[in-house]
């Protein structure tokens, strides 16, 4: 694995008016930016210092613009706490930017850090479950009425199944590395799974297209450790046009394993019921003024498809040589990703009419 330079803090923090007191740890286990918590043992305030990584994010500034109207909409319409607020807070270069380009060509961007708080890697707690579904729903309904045309679409073709596994078999047929002989069984399950991509294709014509977060892992979800509650939902790079079945779908992806996505013990995966339950709950709570009735009747399909693309994607990236999801400590980590997606896509579907029967159980539409 090749090594990255150090970034120049010293130029970056410059750059935000910060003096020479503060260090830099690593923050977060995010696959694609980089992030570091910046404080001193001087000053009173910690910051969140972020490299946006422009290759997966080509327009830095747009994904910022996007930030800046979220923040208007949720301050002009009053739905936002006073903390929530300051997490939209940026702040700015000396030269008055929300972005500061170093010597190497890199964005960075610096927040304040809000202190008592935490953030959850792995759902253990079914509470947890249901207060981070509940916050990702309170935020669709929140954005509900921001024109969608005043958000771009910070990366291209995010959630484009089609267009994911029109590069797989792209990378399949070119094999650059000649990985394919190793992935049999895997590009077995891509194929015959492939129809959920078409059933999707059908579907989507049928559905509203929202302002969404599309990247709803737990860990993007901050709550107090005073209260337990949620202070925010964060990570707002991704939030673009989509659709409410991708959100819960990779709520039920990320929620609801028994294990994480880098356990190689296929046994060890399984979604877990009460889980599920608690996002539904959670989720349909939030949603009830604004989801439809065929948003709601494929929530469950929208994990499948979820947990699905995921599956091949990393399956494309292992055998493209690791390009995308390049945080790697071994050569086989990529695919090992994508054997435990499936893994989790098989338990989806062997429970898929109990799941479907809970989403009865919460429809606040019926």
């Amino acid at each position: 694995m090749v090594l990255k330079p150090s970034p120049p803090f010293e130029d970056i923090l410059a750059g935000f008016g910060l003096n020479n007191t503060f260090s830099h740890t690593p923050l977060g286990q995010g696959h694609i930016n980089d992030t570091y918590l910046i404080s001193s043992e001087i000053e009173t305030k910690s910051y969140v210092l972020q490299r946006i990584n422009h290759f997966v994010f080509e327009r830095p500034d747009q994904l910022m613009e996007n930030i800046e109207t979220i923040k208007n909409h949720v301050t002009e319409n009053n739905l936002c706490t006073g903390e929530e607020l300051s997490l939209l807070n940026y702040r700015k270069t000396k030269e008055g930017e929300l972005l500061f380009t170093d010597s190497g060509g890199n964005y960075w961007r610096l927040n304040e850090f809000i202190p008592d708080t935490f953030t959850v890697e792995f759902v253990e707690d079914k509470d947890h479950a249901y207060a981070a579904a509940h916050a990702f729903g309170k935020f669709a309904s929140n954005l509900s009425t921001l024109p969608l045309a005043q958000m771009h679409e910070t990366i291209k073709n995010f959630h484009n199944a089609e267009m994911r596994m029109s590069k797989f078999h792209d990378v399949t047929k070119r094999n650059p590395l000649n990985r394919v002989e190793l992935a049999q069984d895997e590009l077995k399950m891509a194929l015959e799974h492939e129809y959920l991509v078409h059933m999707l294709n059908n579907l989507l014509p049928k559905m509203l297209i929202r302002v969404t977060h599309n990247d709803t892992k737990i860990n993007n979800v901050l709550f107090s450790r005073n209260t337990g509650q949620v202070v925010s939902v964060i990570d707002l790079d991704t939030v673009m046009p989509g659709y409410l079945i991708y959100d819960f779908g990779d709520m039920v992806r990320t929620f609801s394993p028994s294990a994480g996505e880098e356990e190689i013990d296929l046994t060890k995966i399984e979604l877990r019921k009460s889980i599920f339950t608690a996002l539904a709950d959670g989720y349909l709570q939030a949603t009830h003024p604004i989801i439809s009735e065929i948003e709601s009747e494929h929530l469950v399909f929208g994990g499948m498809l979820m947990t699905y693309v995921q599956a091949v994607r990393f399956l494309t990236d292992y055998i493209e040589g690791d390009v995308y999801y390049h945080k790697i400590l071994r050569a086989d980590q990529n695919l090992q990703r994508a054997r435990n997606q499936f893994a989790l896509l098989n338990s989806i579907i062997d429970q898929k009419e109990d799941l479907e029967a809970i989403i009865h159980q919460f429809n606040f539409q019926n």
